[in-house]
């Protein structure tokens, strides 16, 4: 569910995540996630967007909505 949020924000911002960090940063990239490193959301994110983005990349993966959760959500959004 995290790598669901990370495509989300993927497809909201048009950018990669952490594009700043090269191959050669990778184990800090890793301990920064897992201390709650997140990318930051374009300004004008809807905010049911932003919501269910963040819930999928909660620190605590329980937490974290489960796919069906995730799919009903999702089928409520217009685009």
């Amino acid at each position: 569910i995290y790598s669901l949020g990370i495509i989300l924000w993927e497809l909201l911002a048009c950018a990669e995540p952490f594009k700043e960090f090269g191959l050669e940063w990778l184990s800090e990239l890793e301990d920064r996630i897992v201390q709650g490193l997140r990318p930051p959301f374009p300004d004008d994110t809807p905010e049911p967007y932003r919501a269910l983005t963040s819930a999928c990349w909660h620190e605590d993966p329980k937490r974290r909505p489960n796919a069906d959760e995730v799919l009903k959500t999702l089928a409520t959004f217009k685009f």
